[in-house]
C-alpha cells in the first residue's frame, strides 16, 4: 500500500490533477441489458465487466476507480492499465498522462494507493474528480520514471507467473483425480453414496448444535474450538476467525464432537464446500452451518470423500441441483447422504492421497514463495516511490 506519508522528499510532489488529463466527459454508462455483446471490452472500477460492440477510447490510459472500488483494501488495486479500443462506464475515472509524466510509472504508483483521505461518502465510498486530482504524486525525471516502471513491471510479472503456477497445482488436483477414478459412472467401479461411506456407529453424520444450543455469548478466548463454515469455506482447512467453548459448556455439546479425519461439509450460505479435519485439533465442535461425517475407513479415504464432494462431476451436481430446492438454499443429512460417489478400491484411495500430499507440499511452498515476493515487491514499490530504488 502507498500512501503520502510514504513517499518522502527526494522528488517533488504534485498534486494528481496537474499532471494528468481527465476524459470522464467522454465516458458512458450502459446497462447491461442495453450492452450488445461485441469484440471490445467494457471496463468498470475494478478491471472488465463485459465486452460490447462499440468503443469509446482507442489508446493507452489508466483508470482509477471512482465508486465500487476497493478504497478499504488497496492492496488488490484501485488502478489499472488499458489500451486499444474500448468502452470505460462512470464508475472509473479516466486519465491521460500529460507530457513528462509516464503511464506505467503513474500507474504503478496509482495502482496500491491509499486514497482513504480523498474519499467521501459514508455508505459507499466515491473518489470525486477533485479527490483524485489532489492525490499527491512523486514526480522524478522523466527517464527515472521509465526505469522504474520497468522494474516494477518485472515484479509484477514474476509474481503473475507465481499466481499462474498456483492455479496450474489446482487444475493437476482435478486431473489426477478424474484420470484415476473418472468424471462419470464407470464400469472400472461400483457406484455407491456418502451414505455408504459414513461409519457404521451412532452418530457418524450431523450438524452442530441449534438455537440456543450455542450462543455466541458463550464463547471464550481458549478452550475447545467450534469449527463453522469458515474452516471449510476455501475447500481446504483454515482458520479465519477462531472460536472457542468451555469444557463445560463442551460437556453439553459432547455429540457434536467433530475429530480429526471427519470430513465437514458446508450446508448453508456456500453450500457444497468441503475440508478434512487436520490431526493438530484432537476434539471440537461444528455448527449448524456444517454437516460433519465421520468415515468408515474400511471402506473410504476422508481425503477421498472430500475429493468426490469438490470434483467428482455427480456429485457436485446433485449437491448443486439439490441445495437449489432446499429450504434457505441449505442441504440436509439426507440429500448429503444420497451424494453419488465411486467406490474404488482402498489401495488406489491410498495412492491417490499420497500424490496429493506431494500436490499440496508443492502448494504450500508455492504460496509460501508468492508472499515472500509479495513482500519483497511491496518493499520495491516503497524505495522506488521515495527515491531510493
Amino acid at each position: 500500500m502507498i500512501s503520502r506519508d510514504l513517499l518522502g522528499s527526494h522528488w517533488p510532489i504534485r498534486p494528481l490533477g496537474e499532471l494528468v488529463e481527465f476524459l470522464d466527459h467522454l465516458r458512458r454508462p450502459v446497462t447491461e441489458s442495453d450492452r450488445t455483446v461485441g469484440p471490445y471490452p467494457y471496463y468498470g472500477a475494478n478491471g472488465q465487466q463485459g465486452t460490447i460492440s462499440e468503443y469509446i477510447f482507442d489508446e493507452p490510459l489508466i483508470l482509477v476507480a471512482e465508486d465500487g472500488g476497493h478504497f478499504d483494501n488497496p492492496d488488490r488495486g484501485i488502478a489499472y492499465r488499458i489500451e486499444g479500443k474500448s468502452w470505460v462506464n462512470n464508475h472509473a475515472h479516466v486519465i491521460r498522462p500529460r507530457p513528462g509524466c509516464d503511464l506505467g510509472y503513474l500507474c504503478h504508483v496509482l495502482k496500491h494507493y491509499d486514497v482513504t483521505p480523498f474519499v467521501t461518502g459514508t455508505t459507499r465510498g466515491k473518489l470525486t474528480k477533485a479527490g483524485a486530482s489532489a492525490i499527491p504524486i512523486p514526480v522524478p525525471p522523466i527517464e527515472e520514471q521509465r526505469r522504474i516502471a520497468a522494474i516494477l513491471d518485472q515484479a509484477e510479472a514474476l509474481r503473475a507467473k507465481r499466481r499462474q503456477a498456483l492455479a496450474k497445482l489446482d487444475t493437476l488436483t482435478q486431473s489426477l483425480f478424474l484420470e484415476m477414478f473418472g468424471d462419470s459412472p464407470s464400469p472400472r467401479f461400483p457406484v455407491a453414496n456418502i451414505d455408504d461411506a459414513v461409519a457404521p456407529s451412532r452418530n457418524s453424520i450431523r450438524t452442530g448444535p441449534f438455537g440456543s444450543q450455542l450462543l455466541h455469548s458463550e464463547f471464550v478466548k481458549f478452550g475447545i474450538p467450534v469449527l463453522g463454515i469458515d474452516n471449510a469455506v476455501t475447500n481446504r482447512f483454515a482458520w479465519a476467525a477462531p472460536r472457542f467453548i468451555s469444557e463445560a459448556k463442551y460437556e453439553s455439546l459432547r455429540r457434536y464432537t467433530v475429530k480429526p479425519g471427519d470430513v465437514l461439509i458446508t450446508i448453508m450460505g456456500t453450500c457444497g464446500r468441503a475440508a478434512v479435519v487436520p490431526a493438530d485439533i484432537p476434539k471440537a465442535i461444528n455448527t449448524k452451518h456444517l454437516c460433519c461425517i465421520t468415515v468408515d475407513a474400511k471402506k473410504y479415504l476422508p481425503e477421498f470423500i472430500q475429493s468426490c464432494i469438490l470434483m467428482y462431476p455427480d456429485s457436485k451436481r446433485h449437491l448443486l441441483q439439490t441445495s437449489k430446492g432446499a429450504i434457505m438454499s441449505g442441504l440436509n443429512m439426507d440429500l448429503i447422504k444420497s451424494t453419488p460417489i465411486p467406490k474404488p478400491p482402498l489401495e488406489l484411495q491410498y495412492l491417490y492421497r499420497d500424490r496429493m500430499a506431494k500436490i499440496e507440499a508443492m502448494r504450500i511452498n508455492c504460496i509460501g514463495a508468492q508472499g515472500l515476493l509479495d513482500s519483497n515487491v511491496a518493499s520495491l514499490q516503497h524505495r522506488a516511490f521515495r527515491g531510493e530504488l
